[in-house]
């Protein structure tokens, strides 16, 4: 099997993804806040005591103390995370907002000026309205041409009829008048 040849390939950068934004911390819960103060304490007290050290013991021993916590020592805990929340949303919207100002910019700088065939600045927007206008026109136009070919068909195949002496004069055509009733000469 051969080997496809690579050497000609440029590497191109993705359009959308941005280096300079910052990744935004997640808020932190209560329990964390709390998880993280007394881990250290409570995994030193296991190991004084003899008792096993592990991730799911120190876990296990760390829930059943937040349990325990009452709700006024909680309010600690609690308040910390409410403040981290303001700030991941505070920090969030400020990216959001960077971001549709961003999008913004790169839509205005994408409808930039074109210059045409005469040498007249347009927007690629306005170049599809103008192009969609002439493509309308350009419909009714043949529209037009349908409906006045069909008319005078009809009009030369009477006159045809008439010529040939095939006048049906007792019968009005249904196309003359509303009603097609029998005509007395």
């Amino acid at each position: 099997m051969v080997k496809e040849d690579r050497s000609g390939w440029v590497a191109v950068a993705p359009e959308h993804t941005n280096s300079t934004e910052q990744h935004i911390k997640p808020a932190v819960s209560a329990y964390q806040f709390f998880q993280r103060e007394h881990s250290s304490s409570i995994h030193q007290q296991l190991a004084s005591s003899g008792k096993a050290t592990d991730v799911g013991a120190l876990g296990r021993e760390v829930s059943s103390r937040w349990q325990a916590l009452t709700p006024s020592k909680k309010k600690k805990y609690e308040d910390l995370a409410a403040q981290d929340k303001h700030r991941f949303l505070a920090e969030s919207h400020k990216r959001d907002v960077e971001a549709m100002q961003r999008k913004e910019r790169l839509q205005r700088e994408r409808e930039t000026l074109i210059l045409d065939d005469q040498g007249e600045g347009r927007t690629r927007r306005s170049r599809q309205k103008e192009q969609k206008k002439v493509e309308k026109k350009r419909v009714k136009k043949l529209e037009k041409k349908k409906v006045k070919g069909a008319s005078k068909k009809k009009a030369k195949k009477k006159e045809k009829k008439r010529a040939d002496g095939d006048d049906d004069s007792d019968y009005q055509d249904d196309s003359d008048s509303s009603s097609s009733s029998y005509q007395d000469d």
